[in-house]
């Protein structure tokens, strides 16, 4: 009952669609191959694709970006090649799981 009255109301339901983050890929490790970083795919079930980000730890760098679909990997394992790498400098390495879009009318 509303706070201050002895009437019962019904109101009209709420309703809504929303899209939870996709849960991020784990288990990061170095490779075997050079600059060789592997990872376990994420455990969403609609994840299309991958984004691995990186950039080294020096001042004013330019963070490098690539994107592989999911098709191109079979195994929960996956493993990338980052390219343009300078021996000795610090990386930072994000990588995100992005989902299909169910809710497109």
């Amino acid at each position: 009952m509303p706070v201050g009255s002895d009437k019962e109301v019904t109101s009209v339901p709420l309703t809504g669609y929303f899209t939870t983050k996709p849960l991020p890929p784990t288990n990061f490790q170095l490779g075997p191959e050079q600059n060789e970083v592997r990872f376990v795919k994420s455990a969403s079930g609609n994840v299309r694709e991958y984004k691995v980000r990186y950039k080294s730890s020096e001042e004013g760098s330019k963070a490098e970006e690539l994107i592989f679909p999911t098709q191109a990997v079979s195994a929960t394992t996956c493993a990338v090649k980052l390219e343009g790498l300078t021996p000795g400098i610090q990386y930072k390495v994000n990588i995100t799981a992005i989902v299909e879009d169910t809710n497109q009318a």
